[in-house]
């Protein structure tokens, strides 16, 4: 059995080293993306959960308030109302040819 030099040792466990660094670093970087991918899409999930919930209860809250609607529903109903007419008399103005009583050239 013949024994090695000191560089010849130092240099074979450097070959070894950086072999084993570079499959676990590739080892490393498939399970990184593997988990990136389902916390990502867990992620998503929650905020997506989290934005309809919100907005259910916002809902809920605001329907059950009495002043709410009491008060303020019927001025948005009446809104609403007045919109939709003003929006159907626009079109049917625009229909006939004349826009605020003057007729298109």
């Amino acid at each position: 059995m013949s024994e090695k030099s000191c560089g010849k040792l130092v240099a074979e466990e450097l070959v070894l080293a950086i072999t084993r660094a570079i499959v676990y670093s590739i080892a490393s970087l498939c399970v990184a993306y593997i988990l990136l991918g389902i916390l990502r899409q867990d992620a998503k999930e929650a905020i997506e959960y989290a934005a309809q919930t919100a907005v259910e209860q916002a809902t809920n809250m605001i329907l059950s308030d009495r002043d709410f609607n009491r008060e303020i529903l019927p001025k948005i109903k009446q809104n609403a109302k007045e919109a939709i007419e003003y929006g159907a008399d626009a079109l049917n103005r625009k229909a006939s040819g004349s826009s605020d009583g003057k007729t298109k050239k």
